[in-house]
């Protein structure tokens, strides 16, 4: 299993970037009508030894940090594009509610199967998003900057993967990969408003 996921992660971060959408797609789209944005997923690739400098618990407070930044600013653009869909938004508020009401930890919200979220959240399908971060820096790097500080440039890589699951399945039905566009040095918030707001235009439920 972790060697699978590890080709899934350097198959991303090498360029596959089309769309997969699966066969019976179109057909259980037709009965899709509420859709959750879930909180995201960071994936920090790192070696053991840059974990160690960087710390666990400065970890896990970037992962929150950029999990419930990625899922508002996701949200902002669904909202924005709300007349374009077929499907209508769980206001986030009612999905983290609904989601950690019952003093569930980040970490489990992590393990839990997305088809077991929708069903939780009443919703027919939850859109997911990945975040995978990789960089090669030097010692004096941790001094001066915090992880999400980390500018991109030639030894950073930012991926943002999107996805729908449906309450029915483990399925993914559909998804997309988005690379940056912008320029060196630009932090990492930046850039990803850019990639979740073309991810909202892309979203596969327009009337």
């Amino acid at each position: 299993m972790k060697i699978a996921s590890l080709v899934f992660l350097l198959t991303i971060l090498i360029g596959c970037t089309e769309t997969k959408e699966a066969t019976n797609f179109k057909q259980k789209a037709v009965t899709h009508k509420t859709v959750a944005l879930l909180p995201a997923n960071p994936f920090f690739i790192l070696s053991e030894q840059e974990r160690i400098k960087i710390g666990q618990d400065n970890m896990n407070e970037s992962e929150q940090k950029l999990s419930f930044m990625v899922q508002q600013n996701i949200h902002k653009w669904f909202t924005k594009n709300q007349k374009l869909y077929k499907v209508s938004i769980q206001d986030i508020n009612i999905t983290n509610t609904l989601l950690f009401q019952s003093g569930m930890s980040f970490m489990e919200y992590k393990l839990l199967p997305k088809q077991e979220i929708a069903k939780r959240l009443n919703v027919d399908i939850v859109v997911f998003c990945n975040v995978i971060l990789s960089k090669k820096y030097t010692d004096t790097e941790y001094e001066i900057a915090s992880f999400l500080a980390w500018p991109i440039g030639s030894n950073f890589r930012v991926v943002l993967e999107t996805g729908v699951v449906d309450k029915t399945s483990s399925q993914i039905l559909w998804q997309k990969n988005y690379m940056p566009t912008g320029k060196n040095h630009e932090d990492i918030f930046r850039i990803l408003e850019r990639m979740l707001k073309t991810a909202a235009a892309d979203f596969p439920y327009k009337k």
